[in-house]
């Protein structure tokens, strides 16, 4: 599954919501503090893999998502 859909399920948008590598917390429709948990929580279970705080903490918007599972050889999301 694409990162996108992964993030559109967790925040439960439209599945043609338009996610890009600039959105992150309040910047899309229920990406609040909650929403980012929930984000994460989700690309974690997706990707098979467990993010640490220092990772968490760097995420500001899908592009850092993106870094970190680079980070950890994830390709093709």
């Amino acid at each position: 599954m694409k990162l996108e859909e992964v993030v559109r399920r967790a925040l439960s948008l439209e599945s043609g919501a338009a996610v890009t590598d600039a959105d992150g917390p309040g910047l899309l429709p229920g990406w609040d503090s909650l929403g980012h948990v929930r984000v994460l929580t989700a690309v974690e279970t997706a990707y098979a893999l467990r993010f640490d705080v220092r990772d968490i903490a760097k995420v500001k918007r899908l592009s850092d998502i993106k870094d970190a599972l680079r980070a950890r050889g994830v390709t093709g999301f």
